[in-house]
């Protein structure tokens, strides 16, 4: 596929470094947008996200972020200035129920789009 020189606007996708989010990072940016992604922070390992970084129009459009749902507010820097949310992160519930994590996410967003995978 072409890569795109102009952008269609910016995405947060939460969880790019998942299956799922990974490959919604990748076809965003092949269909011309910018991508904020989130990724949670492992303090005592560092992370090969190569396969995002390397993915072409990532240089210019790509930006990662540390971001857990035990603190919602973490997130806001990734969301801000987006024009919509694909939220591909959640905690496993037995029960399941929204945790409140995830709740306070989505009800912080400011942005007119949002979609739960």
């Amino acid at each position: 596929m072409e890569e795109v020189k102009e952008t269609k606007g910016k995405i947060c996708i939460t969880g790019g470094s998942g299956y799922l989010g990974s490959w919604m990072v990748m076809r965003l940016l092949q269909l011309g947008f910018s991508v904020n992604t989130t990724i949670r922070s492992h303090p005592d390992r560092k992370r090969d996200l190569s396969y995002l970084t390397n993915l072409p129009g990532a240089q210019d459009r790509l930006r990662i972020f540390n971001a857990d749902l035990d603190k919602p507010e973490s997130f806001n820097p990734a969301i801000e200035g987006c024009i919509g949310v694909f939220h591909a992160v959640h905690q496993i519930d037995f029960e399941n129920k929204e945790s409140e994590e995830t709740v306070e996410v989505w009800q912080n967003a400011k942005v007119p789009h949002w979609l739960g995978v």
